[in-house]
């Protein structure tokens, strides 16, 4: 996110831009604008896409490490 924000590019874009990772690191943590003017690019159906894909792999690590009980309850925060 930051050298997106850095580039004004998309954050897929960013990854191009890993080899100027060490200039970037010494930046500012993007603000909400920045973050809003790229994920607006978006539809809601990719970015939903998006966020359940993220959130499968989190709990799959989640899981690997045991670091999960064998049932468990999960809580969203839906709102707009």
């Amino acid at each position: 996110m930051e050298i997106a924000r850095l580039c004004n590019i998309p954050p897929n874009d960013a990854e191009a831009s890993f080899r100027f990772l060490s200039y970037f690191l010494h930046g500012d943590a993007p603000g909400f604008k920045a973050i809003w003017n790229q994920l607006r690019k978006y539809d809601i159906f990719e970015l939903r896409k998006i966020y359940l894909a993220a959130l499968e792999r989190i709990i799959m690590v989640l899981d690997e490490y045991v670091y999960l009980p064998d049932r468990y309850g999960l809580a969203m925060d839906l709102t707009t």
